[in-house]
């Protein structure tokens, strides 16, 4: 590039910035138009285009769905009005998980003065019974049913927040609105997808740290069932908690059906040792401590059940997580708001153990 209009696009970018930093203009002002800027900076309108697209990749700038540019503090105030849309299950499927992090999204959306938007697939999972396993769509169906959510999201929205149940791979090729998507409640593993999610290793940790401290020996990971990706994110995070802090190698037991729970138990009791049992959803924790309790296991066992989700399932009071999934909706709609990108987690888990109140 010749060495005249390079100058010229740098002097373009410092005045870009100092109007972007300029906050004694209005708050939720936009720049002017970018032909307006490109005439006034002495650029055409494709690099002036292109430069803002670069600041507000840097988190310099802020950019509606309509194409205006805002400075990054105008951010808020100029998505006000703008929907906030959710791709997920239908509501009757709602786990506790979910329901607490679309209740702190809810929060936030209405602090922010943005509608909260529901799309729903009742293919995406069904659960007939909490005593038994939930069905979960298969690839093909999510395909489908993906696409078919994303071509009914509005053009101006603020952003889409994803189902945790949503197949990664589907995520990266299905059609989207150019607007910022975030997946929900389990790390991505793909760089090019945003994602906000508990953090599983911590609580592992926690976790396993107070089973030491009670004596166990060995540590069994319950599997309650198969297919929720977020469930199967918990149980890696388990093992290499396990590695790292020296335990032996982490044996997974079924615990989707009765009948699977009772020959987990079985099968622990049969070894005469101390052991801590860790089932990743909170539900089929509940349904291991109840059965544990009618065999008589509970008390004098050489079983201690833990739970690792980390919502307000649990009635008893056993060694369990409690992860601040409220919290994690908030800083969802924060995330898409502000256009935040990369992989984050929420604070660290609270450990409560047995004798901490059921609701705490």
């Amino acid at each position: 590039m010749p060495k005249k209009p390079t100058l010229r696009a740098r002097e373009a970018e410092l005045t870009l910035l100092r109007m972007l930093e300029n906050k004694s203009l209005e708050v939720s002002a936009p720049l002017p138009a970018v032909r307006q800027l490109g005439n006034e900076l002495g650029l055409s309108f494709a690099t002036v285009s292109r430069l803002l697209q670069r600041l507000v990749r840097e988190g310099k700038a802020w950019q509606h769905p309509n194409g205006r540019f805002y400075p990054v503090h105008a951010g808020s105030q100029a998505a006000a009005g703008l929907p906030i849309v959710v791709l997920g299950r239908q509501i009757q499927r709602w786990s506790r998980l979910y329901q607490e992090i679309i209740e702190g999204v809810s929060e936030s959306c209405a602090q922010l003065g943005c509608p909260l938007m529901f799309l729903s697939s009742e293919k995406l999972v069904q659960h007939a019974t909490p005593l038994h396993p939930p069905a979960f769509a298969t690839h093909a169906v999510q395909a489908a049913e993906l696409q078919r959510l994303a071509d009914a999201v509005p053009r101006l929205c603020a952003g889409i927040l994803l189902d945790h149940l949503w197949a990664e791979d589907l995520l990266a090729t299905t059609r989207f609105p150019p607007v910022p998507r975030l997946l929900l409640g389990r790390p991505s593993r793909a760089a090019e997808l945003d994602s906000l999610a508990q953090d599983f290793a911590a609580g592992a940790h926690l976790l396993l740290a107070q089973l030491r401290k009670q004596g166990c020996g060995r540590i069994f990971l319950g599997v309650p069932f198969a297919g929720d990706p977020a469930v199967d994110a918990a149980g890696e995070a388990l093992r290499g908690a396990a590695a790292a802090d020296g335990w032996p190698a982490v044996q997974a037991l079924d615990c989707a059906t009765p009948a699977a729970r009772a020959e987990a138990i079985a099968q622990l009791r049969a070894l005469k040792t101390p052991v801590g049992l860790i089932c990743t959803e909170d539900n089929v924790t509940g349904l291991l401590d109840q059965e544990l309790a009618t065999g008589g296991f509970r008390h004098g066992s050489n079983i201690t059940l833990a739970a690792m989700q980390g919502t307000e399932e649990i009635a008893r009071p056993i060694t369990r997580l409690r992860y601040n999934y409220r919290q994690l909706g908030r800083a969802a709609v924060s995330a898409v708001i502000e256009r935040s990108q990369g992989h984050r987690l929420i604070g660290l888990p609270v450990l409560l153990p047995a004798g901490a109140p059921a609701r705490a």
